[in-house]
């Protein structure tokens, strides 16, 4: 008859058993004490090995700020070789999207007609002046892009596959003076806001306040607030935008500049967005609130439709160094 093993032998039989290192672990841990080693003797680690350069993911929309084409003084030509530094801007960012904030056209000429009820004169010179300096802004946009693609193969061309145009307070002069003006009648047939010809040059145009979506994030020339439909302005206008509209919300219309981010209840991001305008000179009738404007492009990429962003501020500065 076989004695049986001890117990204590037994247990020591486990113990071995438990506590054997593989290869794997050996390496592991000598490895380990090799990294311990060379971090106290401030040697630099080995880099981690590069993931590789993926496509971008999400759209990426290009922010027009009130651009204010307007013609240059006593009926000269305008100077817009800003839009020109657009176009290239357009070519090198290679966005998805273009969004124009509305007051591409400054209608200085309807003044009088920003509200209801006026009785002053129209001047159908003045009128159409400023119709020639936006037209040629968006000629001179158009005239890059075009310059640039032509010649390249598809897949290397500049195509945003959609222009925004959502109308500012200073287009919808237009309407004010058709239609809440006592001459107003005697002008139909005569002006209009084809006047502006945007539609004919592949803009999308939207009437004044009125929001279009793109990628989860509503744009508008301004939103508004309360029963009078006020325009949400003030210091903390990227905030109220937050606050009145509860999703992510991008305007112009204060030539301001304003970021706001909030998260949602179910973890989302929501973005408040004031891009500021694209002008270079000073507006004499601002004064001292010239001071308090923002000039400048603004990118958003990485809008993957939740309404998140990334956003890229170029200041006219950095425009002009980049693209004049």
């Amino acid at each position: 008859m076989v004695a049986p093993k001890s117990k204590a032998k037994s247990n020591a039989s486990k113990w071995s058993e438990v506590v054997e290192e593989t290869p794997q672990d050996r390496a592991l841990r000598e490895a380990e004490k090799a990294a311990r080693l060379r971090t106290q003797d401030l040697v630099s680690p080995p880099p981690y090995r590069r993931i590789g350069k993926k496509p971008g993911k999400g759209t990426t929309i290009l922010c027009i700020g009130d651009p204010h084409a307007t013609p240059g003084p006593n009926g000269t030509l305008p100077d817009n070789r800003r839009f020109e530094w657009l176009g290239r801007a357009i070519t090198d960012i290679q966005p998805d999207v273009v969004w124009c904030a509305g007051d591409l056209f400054s209608f200085d000429s309807l003044e009088q007609f920003s509200k209801p009820g006026s009785r002053a004169w129209f001047d159908g010179s003045d009128f159409h002046k400023d119709c020639d300096a936006g037209i040629d802004a968006m000629l001179r946009i158009k005239a890059q892009v075009d310059g640039y693609n032509r010649g390249r193969k598809k897949e290397n061309r500049s195509e945003p596959a959609r222009w925004i145009y959502t109308l500012g307070n200073h287009e919808a002069r237009i309407d004010t003076l058709l239609y809440q003006t006592p001459i107003g009648y005697r002008l139909t047939g005569m002006i209009s806001m084809e006047n502006l010809r945007a539609k004919e040059l592949g803009w999308e145009v939207y009437p004044y306040l009125e929001s279009v979506e793109v990628a989860g994030i509503s744009f508008a020339h301004a939103k508004i607030a309360g029963v009078m439909g006020k325009p949400i302005a003030g210091i903390h206008h990227a905030s109220s935008l937050l606050a009145k509209t509860f999703k992510s919300s991008v305007v112009g219309h204060s030539h301001l500049a304003d970021h706001a981010i909030r998260t949602s209840g179910d973890g989302k991001k929501m973005h408040g967005l004031v891009v500021g305008c694209f002008t270079e000179e000073q507006m004499g009738y601002a004064g001292e609130a010239n001071k308090l404007w923002w000039r400048g492009l603004v990118v958003l990429r990485g809008c993957d439709g939740t309404g998140d962003m990334n956003v890229e501020w170029l200041n006219m500065d950095r425009v002009k160094a980049l693209y004049a």
